[in-house]
């Protein structure tokens, strides 16, 4: 399976990390330069985000906009399915076996992202079992992007769905909500974050203090802005689906 890696060419330790953990367990692997929001000039920022953004912070734009440039990539060459790693990944020896079976079914039609990381919530529906350890399960809440699997009609749609920019990169429900993609996750996880994770390369301190209050209101916009298909299946998951449903939470 295609691997591609978002890393910031400055972060050499992170990439020279990742790199090793992919030649441990000989992934194909290939680099995107990610995106420093920071270096954005406003005209640029303009370019490639929504006046609606949820996504504002030069970090969250940042990392939105590497994850679509890999989604770009896949379907510009054809791929199938890819890996999608953020420089902070650490792979479980666990990958090899889990990344054979998924490509398997990488290229099926449906669009689908599949989680590797940990979730918070899922629903307890078992969609596929790997092996002995390792099922499918379908994702109800998750965040952070650093390690999963998506296939091109997947990418396909994210790429027309979140370009411009207008949400964070790793909102998986909303994929859910938008009919963007299935979103599952394999469980129990084979990434996790790496002892790098702790610094981050793309945020600054302004990024985390922003007042709690605009991040609010701007998805309240959002959430009144919402096509209507959008909004009745939110309606009809809240009212009808989820009651009958038994959910797993981490």
């Amino acid at each position: 399976m295609k691997v591609f890696i978002i890393n910031m060419k400055r972060s050499t330790a992170r990439r020279t990390n990742i790199e090793k953990e992919c030649m441990t367990y000989k992934l194909e692997y290939e680099f995107i330069d990610a995106v420093d929001g920071r270096l954005l000039s406003p005209p640029e920022i303009k370019q490639h985000t929504r006046e609606l953004n949820y996504a504002y912070r030069p970090g969250e734009i940042g990392c939105a906009l590497s994850h679509i440039e890999a989604y770009r990539l896949m379907c510009a060459r054809g791929i199938d399915s890819a890996l999608i790693l953020e420089d902070d990944a650490k792979l479980m020896p666990e990958i090899v076996d889990v990344l054979t079976e998924l490509d398997k079914v990488g290229s099926s039609e449906k669009p689908t992202i599949t989680l590797l990381t940990e979730t918070f919530q899922y629903q307890d529906k078992c969609l596929s079992q790997l092996d002995l350890k390792h099922s499918i399960f379908p994702v109800i809440e998750a965040c952070m992007s650093h390690g999963y699997v998506i296939n091109r009609p997947a990418a396909k749609n994210a790429l027309m769905a979140l370009y411009p920019v207008w949400m964070v990169a790793d909102r998986w429900n909303l994929f859910n909500e938008y009919s963007i993609c299935d979103v599952n996750a394999v469980i129990p996880p084979v990434i996790v974050h790496s002892d790098l994770a702790s610094e981050s390369t793309i945020s600054t301190p302004s990024d985390h203090q922003t007042q709690p209050f605009l991040k609010n209101e701007i998805w309240e916009k959002l959430r009144k802005k919402r096509p209507f298909a959008v909004r009745l299946k939110r309606m009809v998951w809240l009212t009808c689906k989820r009651k009958f449903i038994k959910i797993i939470k981490n």
